[in-house]
């Protein structure tokens, strides 16, 4: 309670000291949390170390979960419970001050890499929200400025996801992740080039014209395999 007042006061000396040795001890709390599996605890100590307004602090849980990757179950609540975790540290760094572009462009790519495998509709969501931020070119009122080459490799993957839904027969999945790869491609100054290989790339699956159809699972039933392997595709 006395702690909650100095973080309410301005910034003396002693408030200031208080909220380090705060941030310190949460650093061990969440990772006590994680070999514990404890996976409530972490959101809560991520809420209490944004409230110390260090980023540090934030940017030490990240590398920390990302390091955590091998001991994480493999039950399927566990993987979107470390999703949603490593997600609502990219949010609380997001809106945070001293916060680099670069330093922030990579923790979205992790996010976004952390969820592709374990929780595929967060993946969406999270490149979708990406898309918008380099649409809008603002993080927080501040303009967040991409690398093309992580659009490239944004949009080969996600291209590449959309290859290996077709593998499961799934054509609403194909044409949502090929139209994101298409549309983040559009953001690279190529003259098009790689938005019209994405293009060309679908084309091969011959499943018609690339647009959002309404939910149908392709019949697989005598469906003629294609090496879809040869479709996919590498940033440049």
């Amino acid at each position: 309670m006395e702690l909650k007042k100095l973080g309410k006061t301005e910034h003396t000396s002693e408030a200031s000291d208080w909220l380090s040795k705060l941030s310190v001890l949460l650093v061990y709390d969440f990772e006590g949390a994680i070999h514990l599996g404890d996976w409530d605890e972490l959101e809560s100590i991520c809420e209490m170390a944004a409230s110390c307004d260090d980023p540090n602090t934030l940017r030490v849980f990240g590398d920390t979960l990302l390091r955590s990757q091998a001991l994480v179950p493999g039950e399927i609540n566990n993987h979107e419970e470390f999703v949603s975790t490593m997600r609502l540290l990219v949010n609380k760094l997001h809106c945070a001050d001293n916060v680099g572009d670069g330093k922030l462009v990579q923790y979205y790519l992790c996010l976004f890499q952390a969820a592709l495998y374990r929780d595929n509709d967060a993946a969406f969501q999270i490149l979708e929200e990406v898309k918008r931020m380099i649409d809008d070119g603002l993080v927080s009122e501040t303009k967040l400025n991409w690398p093309e080459e992580e659009i490239q490799f944004l949009a080969a993957t996600a291209f590449n996801e959309g290859i290996d839904w077709f593998a499961a027969g799934r054509e609403d999945r194909v044409r949502h992740w090929v139209l994101s790869a298409a549309s983040l491609a559009e953001q690279c100054h190529d003259g098009g080039k790689l938005k019209s290989l994405i293009t060309s790339r679908f084309n091969l699956l011959k499943i018609g014209d690339l647009e959002i159809k309404q939910s149908v699972e392709l019949d697989t039933e005598g469906l003629v395999p294609m090496n879809s392997s040869a479709i996919t595709m590498t940033a440049a």
